[in-house]
């Protein structure tokens, strides 16, 4: 099936952990699916999967996966205004675009996931949003976008860009 995938990272987590104790790290996770997923379901996406600090998210529609990253991206800057540096949500997305084979409500398997995959949780730092040639393709010109190419990108995963708003 043709899908968009998004997944996300909160940079710096591990070290969090290490930090701060199991306690803050589920804190932060339920703290940030709070308020992601009402984003999520503004933009018809589907919350696929959590694993510890990361989700995968898939939707139909390229435009509506991109404004829901900036969306998201947003709304973390709004969260953190305010609160102690060690309980801010510093969010990292990749996202990728294609045929995918979904099983079931689980999960979805594929080349653009695994790019995203590889984006999102390796290569982003906090506050980027990279995304692979099919993401760059699928977005109109007039859409307000500015695509940057990135240098160190995973062998695995081809030409890929930093995404901003213009």
């Amino acid at each position: 099936e043709e899908w968009t995938v998004i997944c996300t990272d909160l940079s710096g987590f591990s070290r969090n952990v290490k930090d701060f104790g199991i306690i803050h790290f589920l804190q932060i996770i339920v703290e940030s699916q709070r308020i992601f997923v009402p984003i999520i379901d503004h933009y018809d996406g589907i919350l696929l999967k959590v694993e510890a600090d990361s989700l995968m998210l898939i939707f139909r529609s390229v435009s509506k996966a991109v404004e829901c990253a900036f969306d998201m991206m947003d709304v973390a800057r709004q969260y953190n205004v305010g609160r102690p540096e060690k309980e801010h949500i510093l969010l990292c997305l990749g996202i990728g675009a294609g045929i995918m084979l979904r099983i079931g409500e689980h999960d979805v398997y594929g080349d653009e996931v695994n790019s995203a995959s590889k984006l999102g949780e390796d290569t982003a730092k906090a506050w980027e949003i990279l995304v692979t040639e099919a993401v760059r393709k699928g977005c109109t010109e007039s859409s307000g976008m500015t695509f940057v190419p990135i240098e160190d990108v995973p062998s695995s995963v081809g030409t890929a860009y930093k995404l901003m708003r213009s």
